[in-house]
């Protein structure tokens, strides 16, 4: 045991924030200690890969990869260090992520360990997918514009005109791909996540990734329709989250007020309550989900259908129902883990089972807002 502690000794100093210096790196890569079974098979790992000529990986990525692989051994599958401060980038992403050009082509971009920008999601049948990209894709390019990891804005690059030419450099396994496609920009993607219309006499309500500033939009977009005592569609799909305050509140909003526990695997439990009161007074109302609708989408969801008997129409929901704490290093690097799950209102966790539609119309998530939208138009039949 004693080879082993002193393996993950440093380790668990350093994701606890501590100044690690030239041992940790000793530690992980090309270490002199030949005493230390577990570092003797790295080190005679890494040198049969040199002499056969492999690439081997340099000292942030083999020190994160260790770190991670750590982390990994607690099942914790949203636990993750990185050495470089990739906060910026991370949030950047996320806001990229509900851009009109992201929704519009049907891809999502996140950024691995050390910085580097790669394809996360595409959707099926979306222009992204059509063009060739695929999810694990490393873009090394946009436009001709090299990925840097210090850039934050790098994926402004992605932005142009409707139709416009937009040419993408990655690397697939080891081999380099060119991709070309026609931007085009989702309308609904501009209105700063939160989108409310008519319907017939309908009111049509779709939310984005939600946000205190989401809330106030939503707010005043109602103010200026004629919203009271109509029936709603409020519009969940590939809903991602976000803040979960502003979607207690949005709950209360629409007439739905409810709490949401947590309940934590380490320390205190804390609950959040909602802090506005029932101003829109609405008929029978129908939750349109998939299985993007995450999180915060989730807990709106699970809301409406307790205390406002909502209907829920669409596919299976993700089922995300575990909440992150996240910490700032002192050696500049970030770090995640679990620290509890959430129940919502009377509910029972729907953690990685998702929240089950009443009725369930499978559709391809590309189809959302066209002709051909089949969970949008049974949500209309079931209101008409």
């Amino acid at each position: 045991m004693a080879s082993k502690n002193s393996f993950i000794l440093p380790i668990l100093t350093f994701v606890s924030g501590a100044v690690v210096g030239a041992a940790l790196v000793n530690h992980v890569f090309k270490i002199d200690n030949k005493n230390n079974a577990e570092i003797s098979v790295i080190n005679e790992i890494h040198d049969l890969l040199s002499s056969n000529n492999v690439d081997v990986p340099d000292n942030d990525y083999t020190r994160n990869s260790v770190i991670n692989g750590y982390l990994a051994s607690l099942g914790d599958r949203y636990a993750l260090y990185s050495n470089y401060d990739t906060s910026s980038v991370w949030g950047y992403s996320e806001i990229f992520n509900e851009s009109p050009i992201a929704v519009g082509c049907g891809f999502s971009v996140a950024y691995d360990m050390v910085g580097v920008p790669y394809i996360n999601n595409v959707i099926a049948g979306g222009i992204a997918d059509a063009a060739g990209l695929k999810s694990g894709d490393v873009i090394i390019s946009v436009d001709n514009y090299e990925s840097d990891p210090s850039d934050s804005k790098f994926l402004n690059h992605f932005y142009g005109g409707e139709r416009t030419k937009c040419t993408v450099k990655v690397k697939r396994l080891n081999t380099e791909l060119l991709i070309s496609f026609n931007r085009h920009n989702d309308d609904l993607a501009k209105t700063l996540y939160a989108d409310v219309s008519k319907l017939e006499d309908i009111n049509y309500i779709r939310l984005g990734k939600f946000s205190r500033n989401m809330f106030e939009t939503l707010i005043n977009s109602l103010d200026n329709i004629d919203t009271d005592h109509a029936d709603a569609i409020i519009d969940l799909r590939n809903n991602p989250g976000g803040d979960t305050g502003a979607a207690v509140d949005i709950a209360a909003f629409l007439g739905a007020p409810g709490n949401v526990y947590f309940h934590s695997y380490f320390g205190n439990d804390d609950v959040i309550m909602p802090t506005c009161e029932e101003r829109f007074q609405s008929g029978k109302i129908v939750v349109l989900v998939n299985e993007n609708t995450k999180s915060s989408g989730e807990i709106l969801t699970s809301l409406l259908k307790q205390y406002k008997n909502a209907t829920i129409v669409g596919e299976q929901t993700y089922g995300k129902g575990v909440y992150q704490l996240n910490f700032s290093l002192s050696n500049g690097g970030r770090f995640r883990y679990t620290d509890g799950y959430y129940t919502v209102g009377e509910w029972e966790s729907y953690n990685g089972i998702g929240i089950t539609p009443d009725i369930e119309v499978s559709m391809n998530s590309s189809l959302i807002g066209t002709d051909d939208d089949i969970q949008l138009k049974k949500a209309l039949e079931l209101l008409q």
